[in-house]
Protein backbone atom coordinates (compact mmCIF):
# COMPACT_ATOMS: atom_id res chain seq x y z
CA UNK A 1 0.00 0.00 0.00
CA UNK A 2 1.49 3.42 -0.73
CA UNK A 3 0.61 6.49 1.76
CA UNK A 4 0.45 10.13 0.20
CA UNK A 5 3.41 11.00 2.19
CA UNK A 6 2.94 14.52 0.84
CA UNK A 7 -0.27 15.16 1.37
CA UNK A 8 -0.26 14.16 5.58
CA UNK A 9 -0.57 16.78 7.70
CA UNK A 10 0.59 16.03 11.37
CA UNK A 11 -1.46 17.65 13.31
CA UNK A 12 -2.32 17.41 17.10
CA UNK A 13 -5.49 15.54 18.71
CA UNK A 14 -7.27 19.03 18.97
CA UNK A 15 -6.70 19.79 15.33
CA UNK A 16 -8.14 16.25 14.10
CA UNK A 17 -11.88 16.68 12.87
CA UNK A 18 -14.96 15.10 13.83
CA UNK A 19 -14.26 11.19 13.92
CA UNK A 20 -17.24 10.10 12.10
CA UNK A 21 -18.73 6.28 11.43
CA UNK A 22 -16.65 5.47 8.30
CA UNK A 23 -13.63 7.01 9.34
CA UNK A 24 -10.72 4.98 9.33
CA UNK A 25 -7.62 4.90 11.31
CA UNK A 26 -4.50 3.00 10.94
CA UNK A 27 -1.35 1.85 13.50
CA UNK A 28 1.38 2.15 11.24
CA UNK A 29 4.81 1.44 11.88
CA UNK A 30 7.07 5.30 12.94
CA UNK A 31 8.42 4.61 8.76
CA UNK A 32 5.07 3.39 7.58
CA UNK A 33 5.98 0.35 5.91
CA UNK A 34 4.23 -2.19 8.48
CA UNK A 35 0.23 -1.85 9.13
CA UNK A 36 -0.19 -3.19 12.66
CA UNK A 37 -3.96 -2.61 12.58
CA UNK A 38 -6.92 -1.14 10.92
CA UNK A 39 -9.54 0.67 13.20
CA UNK A 40 -13.31 1.89 11.85
CA UNK A 41 -15.49 4.33 13.79
CA UNK A 42 -18.60 2.03 13.96
CA UNK A 43 -21.57 4.46 15.48
CA UNK A 44 -19.38 5.31 18.67
CA UNK A 45 -16.77 3.14 18.83
CA UNK A 46 -13.58 2.97 17.37
CA UNK A 47 -13.12 -1.08 16.34
CA UNK A 48 -9.72 -2.01 15.72
CA UNK A 49 -9.13 -5.42 13.69
CA UNK A 50 -5.62 -6.23 15.30
CA UNK A 51 -4.01 -5.64 18.33
CA UNK A 52 -1.32 -3.38 19.27
CA UNK A 53 1.88 -3.86 18.70
CA UNK A 54 3.56 -3.50 22.43
CA UNK A 55 5.50 -0.45 23.67
CA UNK A 56 6.22 0.44 19.84
CA UNK A 57 6.40 3.93 18.15
CA UNK A 58 3.82 4.31 15.86
CA UNK A 59 1.53 6.54 13.59
CA UNK A 60 -2.16 6.76 13.77
CA UNK A 61 -3.11 7.61 9.86
CA UNK A 62 -6.56 9.26 10.09
CA UNK A 63 -8.77 8.66 6.44
CA UNK A 64 -12.53 10.01 6.54
CA UNK A 65 -15.18 8.01 5.43
CA UNK A 66 -15.02 7.67 1.48
CA UNK A 67 -18.18 9.74 0.98
CA UNK A 68 -16.93 12.85 2.80
CA UNK A 69 -13.91 13.03 -0.12
CA UNK A 70 -16.47 14.23 -2.64
CA UNK A 71 -16.21 17.77 -3.80
CA UNK A 72 -17.79 19.11 -0.63
CA UNK A 73 -15.08 17.87 1.27
CA UNK A 74 -13.21 21.06 3.46
CA UNK A 75 -9.34 20.55 2.74
CA UNK A 76 -9.02 19.50 6.35
CA UNK A 77 -10.75 16.18 5.47
CA UNK A 78 -7.75 15.26 3.76
CA UNK A 79 -5.28 12.71 5.52
CA UNK A 80 -4.06 13.34 9.05
CA UNK A 81 -1.48 11.83 10.87
CA UNK A 82 -0.54 11.63 14.57
CA UNK A 83 2.61 10.12 16.47
CA UNK A 84 2.57 8.07 18.93
CA UNK A 85 3.54 4.89 20.93
CA UNK A 86 1.78 2.33 22.54
CA UNK A 87 1.41 1.09 25.79
CA UNK A 88 3.70 -1.92 27.09
CA UNK A 89 0.62 -4.01 27.27
CA UNK A 90 -0.46 -2.85 24.26
CA UNK A 91 -3.69 -1.61 25.55
CA UNK A 92 -3.68 2.11 24.53
CA UNK A 93 -2.42 4.75 22.78
CA UNK A 94 0.15 7.69 23.75
CA UNK A 95 -0.41 10.61 21.53
CA UNK A 96 2.50 13.34 21.83
CA UNK A 97 0.71 16.47 22.55
CA UNK A 98 3.47 19.12 23.63
CA UNK A 99 5.39 17.77 26.15
CA UNK A 100 3.33 15.16 27.51
CA UNK A 101 1.41 12.10 26.12
CA UNK A 102 -1.94 11.62 26.54
CA UNK A 103 -4.20 8.22 26.51
CA UNK A 104 -5.89 7.82 23.30
CA UNK A 105 -8.54 5.76 24.84
CA UNK A 106 -9.38 8.24 27.02
CA UNK A 107 -9.20 11.37 25.03
CA UNK A 108 -11.62 9.67 22.63
CA UNK A 109 -13.84 8.78 25.13
CA UNK A 110 -13.76 12.44 26.78
CA UNK A 111 -14.08 14.45 24.02
CA UNK A 112 -15.78 12.46 21.37
CA UNK A 113 -17.79 10.15 22.70
CA UNK A 114 -16.36 7.52 21.12
CA UNK A 115 -15.10 4.19 22.64
CA UNK A 116 -11.71 2.41 21.99
CA UNK A 117 -11.95 -1.38 21.09
CA UNK A 118 -9.66 -3.93 21.04
CA UNK A 119 -9.92 -7.07 19.58
CA UNK A 120 -9.86 -9.11 23.06
CA UNK A 121 -12.32 -6.48 24.54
Amino acid sequence: MIFPVVFMLSQSLAALPALVPGTTVLVVADDLRTIYSRGVVEGEQLVFDAPLPAGTAVQLLFYPPAAAAGPEADAGEELQSLRASTEADGSDLLVADGSSAVSFREWLSESRGIRLLLPHE
